[in-house]
């Protein structure tokens, strides 16, 4: 009974953390983008993780934005463009609207590599230009591509890939519990993303269409501490 006692003050104090990181980035939509992060790793150690993720997905958020509703294919090409370049000069030849998105860009490379940099891992920095250079194109969903290659309909699709995940599912817990070269930190950082993948996307899109089931899992995290 003490041991639950502990259990339930520790989340509660690892709330406190988390709604303190929360309230210093918070903007509109944020809280998913820091969901994001605070499923892959709670502890109290990665803050400076989890407040980067957030921010980080916040900035993919707008620039999908501008690639699917607002930038003419044109304006995208100086948009990724400049991206690679990954310069303050490259920013002239946008769009006002651009201007402010890459902007903003740009100052969270400057935070990251200054962050980084004080603590003595200034040369993690370049994994995320190698990212950037990256073209982006349109990727089918596994379930168009299912449908195309079997000639399945959507429902018939979605069952059987549901049916997969369930199975591969049981292979990467598997996996996670022999031993491996990789660090079990880092094996469970991935394997944290992937769930926090299935929990938003599972049932809806939960991310872009944030309804009562994503506001519960926000609630129960950020605002609800647990009763001792």
């Amino acid at each position: 009974m003490r041991l639950l006692t502990f259990a339930k003050l520790d989340f509660n104090l690892l709330q406190k953390v988390h709604q303190k990181e929360l309230s210093e980035i918070s903007r509109d939509r944020v809280v998913e983008c820091y969901l994001w992060g605070l499923g892959c790793c709670f502890e109290p150690e990665y803050s400076f993780a989890r407040m980067i993720f957030g921010k980080v997905t916040a900035i993919v958020v707008l620039i999908d934005d501008i690639y699917d509703v607002y930038g003419t294919l044109e304006e995208l090409e100086l948009f990724t463009e400049a991206v690679e370049r990954w310069n303050i000069s490259a920013m002239f030849h946008l769009r006002e609207y651009m201007k402010v998105c890459y902007q903003a860009l740009l100052d969270l490379y400057v935070e990251i590599e200054e962050t980084l940099e004080n603590e003595g891992n200034s040369y993690r920095i370049r994994y995320a230009r190698e990212a950037f250079e990256q073209k982006r194109g349109h990727v089918a969903s596994s379930v168009e591509c299912y449908m195309k290659e079997y000639d399945a309909t959507e429902e018939q699709a979605t069952i059987e890939l549901t049916k997969q995940v369930n199975n591969e599912w049981k292979d990467v817990n598997e996996v996670c519990l022999r031993p491996t070269i990789f660090p079990m930190q880092l094996m469970l950082r991935i394997v944290n993303l992937a769930r926090m993948i299935e929990v938003i996307y599972k049932h809806d899109d939960g991310f872009t269409q944030t309804g009562i089931y994503l506001k519960d899992i926000v609630v129960s995290f950020f605002v609800e501490p647990v009763p001792v």
